[in-house]
């Protein structure tokens, strides 16, 4: 079981659930290490597998944080270029480098959304990207 919580910043995905990605990702199972902390996962859409589903950008820390940044079905978006991947690569240093002041002031200003672990369960039954 993942110890960490997981915050959620934006995303842009209608498909499955990603939230199974962290423990996976805190396995080991990380199917793409793009520097700086952050990582790529692949989440399947339901009844398929996870080639043809979300491709999901997380800030990673193993065993004490994991920020979702940015998500897109592959249907939309096959990979990100260069520069995208510079600013990614930026946004997750500088997830994984914040304080928990800093991270706790980003959630008293709803700028992000803590979903702990055993939260998991009830967000699998809301709709999988919605922002409040």
């Amino acid at each position: 079981m993942v110890s960490s919580s997981v915050i959620r910043a934006r995303m842009r995905c209608s498909t499955s659930m990603p939230w199974s990605t962290a423990p996976r990702a805190s396995c080991g199972l990380v199917d793409a290490d793009l520097g700086w902390g952050l990582i790529k996962q692949r989440v399947p859409r339901p009844g398929q597998g996870r080639s043809g589903g979300c491709r999901v950008l997380m800030a990673f820390r193993s065993e004490t944080r994991t920020v979702f940044v940015y998500g897109v079905a592959k249907n939309e978006r096959e990979n990100i270029g260069p520069g995208d991947l510079e600013l990614w690569r930026r946004v997750a240093s500088g997830f994984v480098m914040m304080t928990e002041k800093e991270l706790a002031a980003l959630l008293d200003a709803k700028k992000i959304t803590e979903i702990n672990c055993d939260d998991w369960a009830k967000i699998s039954q809301q709709s999988p990207w919605s922002l409040a």
